[in-house]
């Protein structure tokens, strides 16, 4: 039983995606847990003005960390296609 070529092509993507999926820090959930710890201790110690400039900060990193996840994603699917030329 042999695989023609789209089967052989679209099994090649799948071990490359394999072998680059490197084996990550939970960036959004440590800045969450950051973020869950600190958030009263920010309202405590300097107010509620603090915490809500923390918050902002906070939902910029986590942003900023999606962003950087999809293009990453994109980037790689386009190397991925150039490659098979599809």
């Amino acid at each position: 039983m042999s695989l023609d070529r789209d089967e052989r092509r679209v099994l090649a993507e799948i071990e490359r995606e394999l072998a680059a999926d490197r084996r990550r820090l939970p960036t959004v959930f440590v800045l969450s847990v950051l973020f869950y710890i600190g958030a009263p201790l920010i309202s405590l110690l300097f107010g509620g003005t603090t915490l809500t400039l923390a918050a902002v900060a906070y939902a910029g990193c986590v942003a900023a960390v999606l962003i950087r996840r999809r293009w990453h994603a994109a980037r790689r699917h386009r190397a991925a296609t150039k490659v098979t030329g599809s």
